[in-house]
């Protein structure tokens, strides 16, 4: 008389991970939707849409075309409106391989109070002032939004091998 064994595989758990790895890139981008991309705002506020002090006088111009130019069109003493801190990330697209993420700010002047990420045209008179520095402060906030992305990359690929694990 022969032994014999019947092995019965329940393939559910195998199909809960298929599943699970066809629905990662969908979860992938509501987890920067809805996590990621707040909190990584939340920190451009705190360094890039804050008021800086009060007016260092004399306002150090950049050029003297540029001091012409404002006493041509502004009525001293220059009010703030508060319209330029208005820094937004956007995720502009989004695949299983390539995330984009922009940094943007539509008011036209936003180079001439924060520079630009190359270190470049930032006013003397607002750096003086205090206005944030975008070469200053863009590697780092790139660093820490890399840094989400990658971990919320990382958990969603895990995710179904937990289930079987």
């Amino acid at each position: 008389m022969a032994n014999s064994v019947t092995l019965t595989f329940d393939d559910a758990a195998l199909k809960e991970v298929q599943a699970a790895i066809a629905d990662g890139p969908r979860r992938f981008l509501a987890l920067i939707n809805t996590k990621i991309l707040p909190t990584a705002q939340k920190r451009i506020d705190g360094v890039l849409n804050q008021t800086p002090g009060s007016v260092k006088l004399p306002f150090e111009f950049a050029t003297v075309k540029s001091r012409r130019y404002y006493f041509a069109t502004h009525q001293p003493p220059y009010k703030r409106t508060g319209k330029s801190q208005q820094w937004k990330l956007v995720m502009q697209s989004a695949s299983g391989e390539v995330v984009e993420i922009y940094l943007e700010n539509p008011m036209s002047y936003a180079r001439w109070l924060f520079g630009t990420p190359q270190g470049t045209s930032q006013t003397p008179g607002h750096l003086r002032t205090g206005w944030a520095t975008l070469a200053a402060h863009i590697p780092v906030q790139q660093q820490l939004l890399l840094t989400d992305v990658s971990a919320a990359w990382l958990e969603i690929a895990i995710a179904p091998l937990r289930k079987i694990a």
